[in-house]
């Protein structure tokens, strides 16, 4: 015979309504990424400091993203086939046409997924713009801002897809917690 300790049932509570919190603004944060809901997800969840977590999406075929929680501060976002569908997200920053954008159209779809994503990365970031050539096309555009005193990531990498769609972003030297 076991004995459950009386507070074991407050830490179980507890548990479910933070992975309720965070399920709930994960099902937003897909739509606002990647324009529609998702019904099949996988939700890694690991502890990085007490109170702090890394999420870590999976969907699949659609993509994958990573986010840090109570923080909700995206790490690394991915999509797969975004130019297939062509079914908008929520940061505005699906274009129109097929064909290649010029470098300042993938700029501004950067600097919209950027100011929504990573409103701590400033206006005036050193922005490097590059056109891909790796047969996929698109652009590379790097975010470094020197003067941001280590509230956010040192560079910000994101690669805009030819059809004007942030697809893929990673955060470099993101502040660590705890």
């Amino acid at each position: 015979m076991a004995v459950e300790p009386v507070h074991g049932d407050a830490q179980a509570q507890a548990r479910r309504a933070l992975e309720f919190a965070q399920e709930s603004w994960l099902d937003g944060a897909i739509v606002d990424l990647y324009g529609r809901p998702e019904d099949g997800m996988t939700v890694i969840r690991k502890k990085v400091a007490e109170g702090h977590w890394r999420l870590e999406v999976d969907l699949g075929r659609r993509g994958s993203f990573v986010v840090r929680w109570p923080e909700r501060r995206l790490e690394r976002f991915r999509w797969e086939e975004p130019d297939r569908g062509r079914d908008g997200g929520g940061d505005g920053s699906v274009g129109g046409g097929g064909g290649v954008w010029a470098a300042g159209r993938a700029r501004s779809a950067g600097d919209r997924f950027v100011g929504k994503w990573f409103p701590e990365v400033r206006a005036g970031a050193e922005v490097t713009v590059v056109p891909l050539r790796d047969g996929r096309g698109g652009h590379l555009l790097s975010y470094r801002d020197p003067a941001s005193g280590g509230g956010g990531p040192a560079r910000l990498e994101a690669r805009v897809s030819p059809g004007g769609r942030v697809v893929e972003v990673t955060a470099h030297g993101v502040p660590r917690v705890g």
